[in-house]
């Protein structure tokens, strides 16, 4: 499991009920959990939408689990110097925790916005250090959160919310997959796992204001900026949003030439 403030609501309450008899929860970033999954270290994970797509032989996804969101994120925001139509040329740097968040960015600026700038990978440390050098940063997950209310004189886009602005569609950053030999080999084990996640999904959903308040990264950013955060983000992955996991992967296919079907789920 993600270990950012999105992935509370699921795992807040699978925690509380001790977790899931054959299952170890395992936590790290989203890269991290990318790797440990296509190594087969980890037998499932709320591994990223372009980790999944990159893998497509090997994984199914689990019908009800996401991380994902109608229009604007917070948690995903490019953070500029100059206005963005003006970043053709200019250094970006992106996060390298999170594949999706970087490939996403890229098809908004070059398609969306038809700006060409160049991608390096790098850290906030590296943006704040070279004021001339680097015109943008990508930041994700909590740290995003923190920039967007402790940094001013940005220009901030919302990857979500250009997303929805250009297709009508939800976004679709995260998605549980599991390892496909690991579905035909332990058929029962994950029928238990994606019906837990399910129960802990919808029942984390109802308790969102006990779970920002018993967090202790919650109280650092903020309990207002938490809830308010956590109200946005959704957990489920609805026709809508597998649409818009479709879109992604077809624009995936044109920009960088990978071969992406539809999503295959398990059971």
């Amino acid at each position: 499991m993600v270990n950012y403030i999105n992935t509370l609501p699921v795992v807040v309450p699978l925690k509380k009920m001790g977790g899931i008899e054959g299952w170890e929860i395992v936590e790290g970033h989203p890269s991290l959990l990318n790797q440990m999954l296509s190594e087969g270290v980890i037998q499932a994970g709320l591994v990223s939408s372009y980790e999944y797509a990159l893998h497509q032989s090997e994984y199914l996804l689990l019908p009800d689990i996401s991380i994902s969101a109608v229009g604007a994120v917070k948690s995903v925001l490019l953070f500029s110097r100059r206005p963005f139509e003006t970043l053709t040329g200019c250094r970006i740097v992106t996060t390298s925790r999170s594949a999706t968040s970087v490939n996403l960015l890229k098809l908004i600026l070059e398609n969306f916005l038809g700006v060409m700038p160049f991608y390096c990978s790098g850290n906030m440390g590296d943006f704040l250090a070279s004021p001339h050098d680097c015109a943008a940063y990508l930041a994700i997950g909590d740290e995003a959160l923190m920039m967007l209310y402790r940094q001013t004189g940005y220009y901030v886009m919302d990857l979500g919310e250009i997303w929805l602005n250009n297709t009508g569609l939800p976004f679709v950053f995260a998605v549980l997959a599991v390892r496909k030999v690991t579905a035909d080999r332990d058929y029962e084990a994950v029928k238990l796992l994606s019906q837990i996640l399910s129960r802990c999904r919808r029942h984390g959903r109802g308790e969102l204001d006990a779970i920002v308040r018993g967090s202790r990264r919650c109280r650092e950013i903020g309990q207002k900026l938490s809830l308010d955060y956590l109200s946005g983000i959704e957990h489920d992955l609805s026709t809508d949003k597998i649409k818009g996991l479709s879109l992604f992967f077809e624009m995936l296919s044109g920009h960088l030439g990978l071969a992406v079907n539809t999503p295959v789920f398990f059971g």
